[in-house]
This record gives structure tokens, sequence and C-alpha cells, in this order.
């Protein structure tokens, strides 16, 4: 629920399960357009570690879960 909008959570369900919810918090769709024009103004790319085809989705979560890259894990879905 980013919108901070919209249904709320059952809190009796969610206390009764011993559950937590962890919040974020997002700009706005303006700042995010501000963000994007920067990055591309200033050519700020991130940094990829790995390219995993899409049938080696798995191997690309078990990557992440090993913490042993440095940058962004990417699943490509066209190969």
């Amino acid at each position: 629920m980013l919108t901070g909008f919209g249904p709320r959570p059952d809190i009796d369900r969610i206390r009764s399960t011993n559950a937590s919810i962890d919040g974020i918090t997002v700009g706005s769709g303006d700042h995010f357009r501000e963000m994007n024009a920067f990055l591309t103004q200033q050519e700020i790319h991130p940094v990829i570690d790995r390219v995993f085809p899409f049938e080696q989705a798995y191997e690309a979560y078990d990557y992440l879960k090993s913490a042993k890259h440095f940058g962004k894990i990417v699943i490509d879905l066209a190969s």
C-alpha cells in the first residue's frame, strides 16, 4: 500500500498471529520523475553484478541470498 489510501489492514488479525508490519516511506510521483531526470542527465547507471537468464531465476535468488554480490542482480526475461 504505497499510496497511503485504500483498504486498511486487519489489525486484530495481525495481532493474533503475532505478525509485524514494516513500513517504508517513498516520495511523490513528481519526486520520482525528477530523480529519473537527474540520473539520466548525470549519466548515473546502476552497477550490475551478474545477469541470469530467466531459466536460472532460482540460482539468481540463491546468489542474492548468499550476499556475495556487489551491485544489482538481473534476471533477463528476454533470454
